[in-house]
């Protein structure tokens, strides 16, 4: 018989809550859904993604603004490292996303790397991104291939 802690199980309920959060973010991005987004964020929650930082809900509302002018999106969060720490959390995930973007000559299409570096805090027995901070780690683009 194998004896789990309440800790233990603890732990692994707020890891898969927390690994909900970052599926969620990355489907309201490619959704362009403004009110998911949201949904995974504190009311005071802060982001810093180089060209825009200061709250996250005003992040998200620009995100969800440009519906049908903004390029086809396919973020994809992999490799994700999770620190519990009573109810607050930090965590690093890796992301991969793809950019198909129109221009004058039919459309590029962009391939990017890169971190999400997130604290969490649980309020009310639910878990949000308290602060979120993107790093560019690499990227590259080339000439459309097919239609957007």
């Amino acid at each position: 018989m194998i004896d789990i802690s309440e800790a233990t199980l603890q732990g692994l309920v707020d890891r898969s809550e927390i690994g909900q959060l970052i599926a969620s973010h990355a489907r309201g991005i490619d959704r362009k859904d403004s009110d998911l987004l949201k949904s995974v964020y504190l009311e005071d929650a802060t982001v810093d993604y180089g060209v825009f930082d200061g709250l996250a809900y005003e992040f998200c509302d620009i995100l969800g603004q440009g519906q049908g002018e903004s390029p086809v999106t396919l973020h994809r969060p992999t490799n994700t490292w999770i620190k519990l720490g009573g109810d607050k959390a930090r965590a690093e995930s890796y992301i991969c996303a793809y950019m198909d973007n129109p221009n004058d000559d039919g459309h590029i299409q962009s391939l990017i790397g890169g971190r999400y570096l997130d604290t969490y805090e649980r309020r009310d027995g639910s878990w949000k991104i308290a602060n979120r901070t993107y790093v560019l780690d690499w990227n590259t683009n080339w000439a459309g291939t097919g239609t957007a």
